[in-house]
């Protein structure tokens, strides 16, 4: 079934009487909307003007009702619709008399009265309309030329995102010539370019046996309501184009998890530190191997750059050893197969091997990927060596990732140091036995979850709780100049440094977390424009939802129809209306590299 349609209604005189015929396709009874202002259109009036001047100022006024339902650009609203109207009727070899005093804007095609973005107000369209449409009883109609008129804004002028309609208000076809060119013309419309044709014939017209490849021939139940009893109103075809156009309230977008986990597209670069001292012991030892070995054992193991990880290894004691660069491993399978060393020895060197696999990265690590290491230890014995928590903390600082396994010392007991050296939300407690290996695949999974150019100057920064290491309420980056709310919509698009959208900081969490990094702009406690305008009265979001403010905090109404996210007294947040051509700073978000995502 193809998208656009034909839509055919009968008009009687000033009581403005429809009928409507549907073709191809049914209307649902739901989401019946009298008023249009969500509506995204390009709307063509075609005029037949070959009728009677009552007929003609029934549509006039029928075309001005339309006008009124819907939004303008000049209402200054962010959705809104676009007007163009053509005439079709008079006598090229005599043209008249308005023609001469009232002549149309766009004088390269004499049947075009105005083009779309020629007029933005709602008055100035109905002034032109009803200036220039008139009557002319001319002895051949052009249907057939009017829509190829028609198909010539369209193509030029039609814009991404909006629906294309044609209202075409006329007395019937001209002949056999004119029926020919209409219906090629119509297919061209409704098959290329997705535009729906609604059809407003007189109530007088005898209908064409096939009009635009439609039937009108009568009172048949399943192409035209009853002519006597199913009279429309004015209202009739509002409520008839209001359901084919619902204005639907905006819903929640699906909730999807902000780090999924898929692990066999992972793509970090991970360094094993596996302790073999005679304190894990040989069986443990044999058990920290499998439980980490199955974990990884789902991952696409390979030297790929994207959705591939790498492995390295390095085993620990009184001293620390290179097993397993990062670039050995070329399989998941080669990597199953291979086990371990255990040393057997006193010592618990763990600096020495933070410091193998830092220069393991630093030597071979691919530049997009996340550096971690999984440490697997039993404890932390104090020895000739130093403490490993500077460089693993400077690690950190690099965007490093440590995962720590705490398996206990030889009396199940574990170490706080151990705990320590993890990342936030990166240690395991497996002192009263292994937990499932899946637990240590998710934290690789969050592991591979970070925003792109997180910790540059230019990059985005991480909103995240205090126990997490990842960006779990998404990645944000503030500019340092302000501009108008459409500007910065098509910089947070566009711009390499942000590369997304306004920013949708719908928590206190990220609201606050945006306001803590804009400490270096002026004045103090700046606004951010943020992906939330106003439409038809309602607080959307830039995904379509519904402002909560049980989520996001009361509104502070200052008029505008566009946001701000301002720090206010003290430390408190709040999210405030402004114009939308007033000057603000602004926040863009976009979504965080992850298993399903690879960052180029």
């Amino acid at each position: 079934m193809e998208k656009s349609r034909c839509f055919f209604v009968k008009t009687a005189n000033m009581a403005f009487k429809y009928f409507l015929l549907l073709a191809f396709f049914f209307i649902s009874a739901h989401g019946t909307s009298e008023q249009f202002a969500c509506n995204a259109q390009d709307v063509i009036f075609i005029f037949d003007t070959k009728t009677s001047p009552r007929s003609l100022d029934d549509w006039r006024a029928l075309a001005g009702d339309f006008l009124d339902k819907f939004n303008m650009r000049a209402d200054g609203t962010s959705i809104y619709a676009r007007f163009a109207a053509i005439q079709f009727g008079w006598d090229t070899a005599h043209p008249s008399t308005s023609w001469y005093t009232s002549p149309f804007p766009s004088q390269d095609n004499a049947s075009i009265v105005f083009r779309f973005d020629d007029y933005y107000a709602r008055s100035d369209v109905k002034r032109v309309i009803d200036a220039n449409v008139d009557e002319n009883l001319a002895p051949n109609t052009a249907i057939g030329g009017a829509l190829v008129d028609a198909t010539n804004i369209f193509t030029n002028q039609l814009q991404n995102n909006r629906t294309p309609v044609i209202i075409l208000f006329t007395n019937g076809l001209a002949g056999e010539t004119d029926q020919s060119e209409a219906l090629s013309q119509a297919s061209i419309l409704r098959g290329l370019l997705q535009v729906d044709i609604w059809v407003v014939l007189a109530q007088d017209v005898t209908s064409s046996p096939d009009y635009f490849g439609l039937q009108l021939t009568g009172n048949k139940t399943n192409q035209l309501f009853n002519s006597t009893s199913d009279a429309y109103s004015t209202d009739g075809i509002f409520s008839a184009f209001g359901k084919k156009y619902p204005c639907a309230t905006p819903t929640s977008p699906p909730v999807t998890e902000v780090c999924p986990c898929t692990i066999n597209k992972s793509w970090n670069d991970v360094m094993i530190l596996a302790d073999g001292s005679d304190n894990m012991g040989n069986d443990r030892f044999t058990q920290m191997w499998g439980f980490i070995v199955s974990a990884l054992g789902e991952a696409t193991i390979g030297q790929q750059i994207a959705y591939q990880t790498r492995v390295g290894v390095v085993v620990y004691g009184n001293n620390a050893t290179l097993f397993a660069p990062l670039n050995k491993y070329q399989s998941t399978d080669q990597f199953l197969s291979e086990m371990w060393p255990f040393k057997n020895e006193q010592g618990t060197n763990i600096l020495a091997a933070v410091l193998l696999a830092v220069d393991e990265f630093k030597r071979t690590g691919r530049p997009k990927s996340r550096k971690v290491m999984i440490i697997g230890a039993s404890t932390y014995r104090e020895g000739s060596y130093k403490l490993p928590l500077n460089d693993i903390e400077t690690f950190q600082r690099n965007q490093g990732v440590v995962i720590v396994i705490d398996d206990g010392n030889a009396n199940g007991q574990g170490s706080d140091l151990l705990q320590q050296m993890a990342s936030k939300g990166f240690y395991i407690d497996a002192t009263q036995g292994a937990p499932d290996f899946v637990v240590l695949q998710k934290l690789l999974c969050n592991a591979n979850c970070f925003c792109p150019g997180q910790g540059q100057d230019d990059g985005y920064y991480p909103v995240s709780e205090d126990n997490q290491a990842w960006p779990s309420g998404g990645c944000f980056w503030d500019s340092t100049l302000t501009s108008i709310k459409t500007v910065a919509d098509t910089i947070c698009r566009n711009t390499q440094a942000a590369n997304g959208s306004l920013g949708q900081p719908k928590t206190q969490l990220q609201q606050r977390t945006v306001i803590q990094f804009n400490t270096n702009v002026s004045p103090a406690k700046p606004p951010f424009f943020i992906g939330l305008t106003r439409q038809s009265g309602n607080w959307i979001w830039a995904d379509g939802s519904y402002y909560d403010a049980n989520v996001s905090g009361e509104i502070i109404d200052k008029g505008g129809d566009c946001a701000v996210v301002q720090q206010q007294s003290g430390f408190n947040v709040n999210i405030t209306s402004q114009g939308c051509t007033a000057g603000a700073y602004y926040t863009c978000q976009t979504r965080p590299c992850t298993t399903d995502f690879y960052c180029v």
